[in-house]
């Protein structure tokens, strides 16, 4: 993982090894997987977490058509509001797929590239091209005509995997 999500984390990471050794600490150290943002979104490389992330080009560009900006979403401001590009179009994609996974951010199953895919819970590459391959699914409980989800699997994904935002 790379960019100013990857130093953010790397910075929550650090600023728990400071407490440990100053011991400062009350509770657990936090971990990645239970970094709790809400609706987590990437404006200009810097991530904005609940009440602060936007939800709608409306509100970001004060202007315009309004469009939802999903939890995940990495966008620049001056591409959506200056440029006026869509989601899709360089400067409105999706975060780093290991800083999706680590946020524990949802993932649209029928939208998600294979990279996305790959990080959800038990699924690979492999099963990430399968996932592809059966689009478009109807249901998060459609996952399981997918070859090599079974319930087990379904229930792990089942937090993060959705089939309409």
């Amino acid at each position: 993982m790379s960019g100013p999500v990857a130093r953010a984390l790397a910075a929550l990471v650090l600023l728990g090894a400071v407490v440990e050794l100053h011991g400062l600490r009350t509770r657990a150290p936090l971990e990645f997987a239970s970094v709790d943002c809400g609706a987590a979104v990437e404006l200009d490389g810097e991530l904005l977490c609940g009440a602060r992330a936007p939800s709608s080009t409306a509100t970001l560009c004060e202007r315009g058509e309004p469009a939802a900006i999903r939890p995940g979403d990495a966008i620049t401001r001056d591409a959506v509001c200056e440029r006026g590009v869509t989601r899709g179009a360089a400067g409105w994609g999706r975060m780093d797929p290991e800083a999706l996974a680590s946020l524990e951010l949802p993932a649209q199953v029928n939208e998600a590239s294979a990279e996305e895919l790959d990080s959800l819970p038990g699924i690979g590459p492999v099963l990430a091209g399968r996932v592809i391959a059966a689009r478009p699914i109807e249901s998060v409980d459609a996952l399981l005509d997918v070859r090599g989800i079974g319930p087990k699997k379904l229930a792990s994904l089942r937090p993060r995997a959705r089939v309409r935002w």
